[in-house]
């Protein structure tokens, strides 16, 4: 054999047995077949220089190893998943669409996989970097928020207890007691003196009767109807205890039959009345507790119920009047007082979820459905009411389910979550992330 045959033969030797040392050292060098990337071999993303035969974590600082690959690209292979891009593994959120080096560490980029997500909008975030987020979750339970409602109300006087004194036939006023508005008066009190015409004649006719019994129990009865003495004069009484809330005529008017006098009102019980918001109409029902607080009363509390919510609706203000009836000892309650009317209303369980869970486009509401290995579904969904830092969930979510509960922002910049947002969204509309 010459020289140059045996350093042939000698140089194909060697580069045998490099390979099969290089394959015995890093046996993912050797798959290829199946026209996929090849691992060269895997090392600590903080200790490049040192290497590793299998996948793993870093012994020396407890990171996951990153793979070497040889750098050839190729189309995955069926059954293998696919790079959506690489990232720099010292720098979360970075971007890149080929592998490389990190333009600012001098590290290799490491690939981020698409995730075959069978639902609309999923996404996906690579749990090496979802370590470097401060991503809080939380779990949509069954519970009733403790949202007291509170309005503003104000005492009024019951419309049922009013009562107007009138004048039954017509004549002038000769006499009123010196009675004055919000003067208090009993019941059967004189109010006014009326000199009629026509009740002299009737006390006439009560004179000529007295000689028959008959006719004169008649024409007696027919002085107390008409409210005349027997000297023809016409008394206009109270007719109910209360107090004089209007005057209406004074000493020497002329009036009407039926023509009002005075009007009475008792205060025994009063109305307090709230003004509630229209989108808490549905809220509150007659029989519902109420506990009223008063500025004039300050620590103390009274207790009563809804007696009714008024249909008619305040256009300025958009409020519905909520009546509720108290009883009024001592007239303490006096109409025109501000009060502050506590209702535990509407309290239905519901599912919950934390207030800051629930992302508001403008266009609708949405939550991230964390179902773990690093994908996130947004899911669209109808909120309730809100208090104590807590939402209702309408529907679009079932008990519980995992969620994002806080920190969506950084799984925005670590994966494709606005685009997984836009899915959701009808068609033409702008794909910009801001």
């Amino acid at each position: 054999m010459n020289k140059t045959t045996l350093a042939a033969a000698l140089t194909a030797l060697v580069v045998a047995g490099g390979g099969l040392a290089a394959w015995l050292l890093y046996p993912a060098a050797a798959t290829a077949a199946d026209g996929s990337r090849k691992v060269l071999y895997w090392y600590d993303p903080m200790n490049p220089a040192k290497h590793y035969d299998h996948e793993g974590v870093s012994p020396d600082m407890g990171m996951k190893l990153v793979p070497k690959y040889d750098g050839a690209t190729a189309m995955p292979a069926k059954g293998q998943r696919r790079i959506a891009y690489w990232t720099d593994p010292m720098q979360p959120g970075s971007r890149y669409d080929k592998p490389g080096k990190s333009p600012l560490m001098d590290m290799d980029l490491v690939p981020v996989y698409a995730q075959d997500n069978t639902q609309p909008g999923a996404i996906a975030v690579a749990p090496d970097t979802l370590q470097h987020t401060a991503v809080r979750y939380a779990t949509v339970q069954r519970g009733a928020l403790d949202d007291a409602l509170t309005v503003v109300g104000t005492v009024k006087a019951d419309d049922r207890r009013v009562a107007t004194a009138i004048s039954k036939v017509g004549g002038w006023v000769t006499a009123m007691p010196a009675h004055a508005a919000f003067d208090a008066v009993a019941a059967g009190s004189l109010l006014a003196t009326i000199a009629s015409p026509e009740g002299r004649q009737m006390a006439a006719e009560y004179a000529i009767a007295q000689g028959d019994p008959a006719l004169r129990n008649a024409a007696r009865q027919r002085l107390a109807t008409w409210g005349v003495s027997p000297g023809g004069a016409v008394a206009v009484t109270a007719p109910q205890g209360g107090f004089i809330t209007e005057v209406l005529v004074h000493p020497g008017a002329k009036v009407d039959p039926g023509q009002p006098i005075m009007t009475i009102t008792n205060l025994d019980r009063v109305w307090v009345v709230g003004e509630l918001l229209e989108n808490d109409a549905n809220r509150v029902k007659p029989g519902d507790a109420v506990t009223i607080t008063l500025p004039a009363a300050p620590g103390e509390a009274l207790h009563g119920k809804v007696e009714s919510v008024l249909p008619q609706l305040a256009g300025d203000s958009r409020t519905l009047p909520l009546r509720v009836s108290m009883a009024n000892p001592g007239h303490r309650l006096r109409p025109g007082m501000l009060a502050s009317l506590t209702l535990s209303a509407g309290v239905r369980p519901h599912l919950l979820v934390p207030s800051e869970a629930v992302i508001r486009t403008g266009r609708r509401n949405l939550v991230v459905l964390a179902q773990g290995d690093g994908q996130f579904v947004p899911v669209a969904v109808v909120t309730g009411r809100e208090a104590g830092g807590r939402t209702e969930i309408l529907s679009g979510l079932t008990a519980g389910q995992r969620i994002v509960a806080s920190s969506q922002f950084l799984l925005d910049s670590e994966s494709n979550l606005q685009h997984g947002l836009d899915t959701l969204n009808p068609p033409n509309q702008s794909g910009d992330r801001s």
